[in-house]
């Protein structure tokens, strides 16, 4: 069995998935995360990143699944 997605699926889905996500690392690494007041000299401030981009992308994914579900009742 063979997973195939369309080229519609990735140019719909893909594109803005990236940019919000790149839009919320932004965001949550800058200003809501302030990671400008730590240093990295232990292996948990690595893991703070690795978590704060894996919310990002959890948020992208969410915050694109509310516009398509809004794009389709209007």
């Amino acid at each position: 069995m063979e997973l195939s997605f369309s080229k519609r699926l990735e140019k719909d889905t893909w594109i803005p998935l990236v940019i919000l996500m790149i839009a919320f690392s932004v965001y949550n690494i800058f200003f809501e995360w302030q990671f400008q007041t730590y240093s990295f000299k232990e292996l948990v401030d690595f893991f703070k990143i690795i978590i704060a981009l894996c919310l990002s992308f959890i948020e992208a994914i969410i915050t694109l699944s509310f516009l398509k579900i809004v794009s389709k009742l209007f």
